[in-house]
């Protein structure tokens, strides 16, 4: 391996275009142009030669050649498959290339939220109540979990399908019938805890890795949303900025994520997301392939630390080259 900062990196970077994706709220969980080009232009300024390979068949038609590099920064979420975020890692270790995340396994490990959740639950995490539908005969089983409810796809990022329900109806059956035909997976039901969104980004691996702060997020009038949706990350102008609490509350948070983070085994970095309520934080998921756009979690943690978006991804590639 060269130093770090002589290498040799193939970006692989997927989007909604690569797929012929014309709903971009329906399926949003991709890497964002302005994201892809922030990464490239931090890669080279950090004097690095990349080779931006975007798409499965730009990937396809470069695969002869991708051991030619030094490192592959994968930004790769796939589609339409519960493996979709582990595919490329899978090549890559399939010829033994180096490349910044977490690998095959543990990316279609933390894409199911369901499995995610009964670890998290077997750490001691608190995680809101909840039940997994797979065929419309499960819905019967909806008795068993206390309104309100928030439902989701099992397998998808970016709160794709989420909605709340306040009560029972045929409003909640319907939306159930409508999740698990159009993504064709199970439908993950948890109880819907009121309070606010965080998020705890990560940077290292195993006994090395580090939470560099928790972000809360709010509306643009700093109001605070029933859900932190699709449209809400996607369209509205909302804020992020630094959780503020007393430092017990702030190092349970922190602890449970790191917890969970390496629980998982994941890799070089990766985000943990929480609802508070209540100074309790109930955990919600893990996301190993995160966004590092410009007001993300990682970019306002950096700001807040006195650093760049250039200084993290740095310390993201020093932890993939690190000896682990």
């Amino acid at each position: 391996m060269k130093g770090n900062n002589d290498m040799k990196i193939a970006f692989i970077y997927d989007d909604q275009e690569d797929y012929f994706v014309t709903d971009k709220i329906e399926y949003a969980d991709f890497c964002l142009k302005k994201e892809a080009s922030l990464i490239i232009h931090s890669l080279e300024k950090l004097g690095h030669i990349v080779k931006v390979i975007k798409g499965k068949s730009s990937l396809k038609k470069h695969i002869n050649k991708i051991t030619e590099f030094d490192l592959v920064f994968n930004k790769t979420e796939g589609f339409k498959s519960r493996n979709r975020e582990g595919l490329v890692p899978a090549v890559m270790e399939m010829f033994g290339i180096p490349f910044i995340g977490t690998d095959a396994y543990g990316f279609s490990l933390s894409l199911n939220k369901y499995h995610t959740k009964l670890i998290a639950k077997d750490k001691g995490i608190i995680t809101p109540k909840f039940l997994l539908i797979e065929n419309e005969d499960d819905c019967q089983n909806i008795h068993n979990i206390e309104f309100p409810i928030i439902i989701k796809p099992n397998n998808e990022g970016s709160s794709m399908g989420c909605q709340v329900f306040r009560k029972l109806n045929n409003e909640v059956y319907t939306e159930i019938k409508r999740l698990l035909k159009k993504f064709k997976q199970p439908v993950l039901i948890e109880e819907y805890i009121d309070g606010i969104d965080i998020s705890v980004p990560i940077i290292g691996t195993g006994n090395k890795a580090e939470c560099i702060g928790i972000v809360e997020f709010s509306n643009s009038d700093g109001s605070y949303p029933e859900i932190a949706s699709t449209k809400f990350k996607y369209i509205d102008d909302y804020k992020t900025k630094i959780l503020f609490r007393n430092e017990n509350i702030l190092n349970k948070i922190k602890e449970d994520a790191l917890k969970i983070y390496k629980a998982l085994e994941c890799k070089d970095y990766g985000r943990i997301d929480f609802r508070l309520s209540d100074d309790k934080p109930f955990f919600l998921e893990i996301n190993p392939l995160p966004t590092l756009c410009i007001n993300g979690a990682f970019n306002v943690c950096a700001d807040n630390l006195g650093l760049g978006m250039i200084d993290i991804i740095d310390k993201i590639i020093k932890s993939a080259t690190y000896e682990k």
